[in-house]
C-alpha cells in the first residue's frame, strides 16, 4: 500500500505492480512504473540522480510510520534493506 501522507495516495497497487529506477551513464536517472516513465517534479525526462534523491527524501516515511501503517516492522536494519533469496 502506498502510505505516503506526503503524497496523499493511499490505496493498493496493482497485483503485480513494477517499479524501476533507470540509472543512466550520464549521471541521471528515471522511474518507470508498470514499465511507463513517471514524471518527476516538472520534469518529463532523466533528472539529476541527486535530484531525485532529494525529491524521495521528501515523500519518505520513517520506520515508525511504517510500522504503524503495516502493522508490523520491516526487516531493515542499521545496514539498510535485508533481501533474501531462497531456492
Amino acid at each position: 500500500m502506498c502510505v505516503s501522507p506526503q503524497v496523499g495516495v493511499e490505496h493498493w497497487p496493482p497485483y503485480a505492480s513494477s517499479i524501476v529506477v533507470e540509472l543512466l551513464d550520464d549521471g541521471t536517472a528515471r522511474l518507470l512504473y508498470q514499465f511507463q516513465p513517471l514524471r518527476i517534479g516538472d520534469e518529463t525526462g532523466p533528472v539529476p540522480v541527486a535530484s531525485l534523491l532529494k525529491r524521495l527524501d521528501g515523500i519518505a516515511i520513517s520506520e515508525e510510520q511504517f510500522e504503524k501503517a503495516s502493522g508490523g516492522s520491516s526487516t531493515a536494519g542499521a545496514e539498510g534493506a535485508v533481501f533474501r533469496w531462497s531456492d
